[in-house]
């Protein structure tokens, strides 16, 4: 099961950094960053640096970018919700049409949500946020 749950996981973030790499290839700063990024998750600096080199190279909102990162998102939630928990969301700046996050719990060192700067077309509903996490469907 532990297999299938990491294969799950790991196959929608190997897409998304795919897709990342593909679309940014001629950017080196950005595939660099996100090679570093890949064996040191962790380096916040990084991330950092990589969130500006992405705007640099073309800070257009990528839907495909958009719907590979939700995958992931989603795989995570769905093998290993403990792990969504864990890191909480710590987003720089984003733009979207609309906005819905539902059971929203903070991690217990960090972050549950935070934004710089968010721009949003339509509707941002927040649902069950710091409450007690409902059940799965």
């Amino acid at each position: 099961m532990k297999d299938t749950v990491a294969k799950g996981v790991k196959d929608a973030y190997n897409a998304l950094i795919t897709l990342i790499k593909d679309r940014y290839q001629k950017h080196q700063n950005v595939t660099d960053s996100v090679d570093h990024l890949t064996k040191k998750p962790q380096d916040k600096n990084r991330r950092a640096a990589l969130e500006d080199e992405l705007k640099e190279a073309g800070g257009e909102i990528d839907n495909r970018l958009l719907e590979a990162s939700q995958a992931v998102i989603e795989a995570v939630e769905k093998h290993s919700p403990e792990t969504a928990h864990a890191i909480g969301m710590d987003i720089g700046e984003f733009k979207a049409a609309a906005l819905y996050i539902k059971n929203l719990q903070a991690p217990k060192e960090g972050i549950g949500f935070r934004a710089d700067k968010v721009d949003i077309a339509g509707t941002a509903t927040f649902d069950n946020i710091g409450g007690s996490p409902t059940p799965k469907e």
